[in-house]
């Protein structure tokens, strides 16, 4: 963990991909109660495969009855490193939170999809980096990841890393970006942190 942090809960309306990257939990119905400004709430279950769903339209009682009937789980926290959607009916804000940040390690990304946040305002090419257990050699592209994704709410598309793609050529990322309608972290000077949240898929 680094230092202190707060990170602003903000929403527009539709799909918004946030991320907790403090050291403190989020009570879900407490912060995105509001029936009136949050349709849906959702998070990944890496460790079952399943989704975790919150909606504030359902009492406990309903909610309890559809998650059973959807196969997903009910969705009560937002823990540290969690990343999550929040399905807006308008523009809201739902305060900060704040805390110690959370940095992810390599050890914090089982195999598979992972949907989280983390403090560190980098790039995914950095982040990368930073999941070697060893450190690589200068020049060298380290495969700790098959992909890495996260959301745009404005232009509903992606951004898309993949290291496998980086370390074939100076133009096979850019081109499969281009050619698949994604949008470019480096082009766009996005940075992971800040409450974003991110899907990681892990070999």
């Amino acid at each position: 963990m680094g230092g202190t942090l707060s990170i602003a809960l903000s929403v527009s309306p539709g799909w918004n991909l946030l991320g907790n990257p403090v050291n403190q939990t989020i009570t879900v119905s407490e912060k995105f109660g509001d029936a009136t400004r949050v349709n849906t709430v959702w998070k990944w279950d890496n460790s079952k495969g399943r989704w975790q769903f919150y909606t504030p339209a359902m009492d406990a009682a309903s909610l309890q009855r559809y998650v059973n009937d959807q196969g997903y789980g009910v969705l009560t926290e937002v823990n540290p490193g969690d990343g999550y959607w929040i399905n807006a009916k308008t523009q809201a804000d739902f305060g900060s939170i704040c805390g110690s940040s959370i940095n992810l390690r390599q050890s914090g990304l089982p195999s598979g999809w992972n949907l989280v946040s983390t403090a560190s305002q980098i790039s995914p090419k950095d982040f990368n980096l930073t999941l070697s257990t060893t450190p690589p050699t200068s020049g060298q592209v380290p495969i700790n990841m098959t992909s890495l994704w996260a959301w745009d709410n404005a232009r509903s598309r992606w951004y898309f890393y993949a290291p496998s793609l980086e370390a074939q050529s100076n133009t096979a990322l850019s081109d499969y970006i281009n050619s698949n309608g994604y949008e470019d972290f480096t082009i766009s000077g996005k940075t992971l942190g800040n409450g974003v949240g991110i899907w990681v898929n892990r070999p």
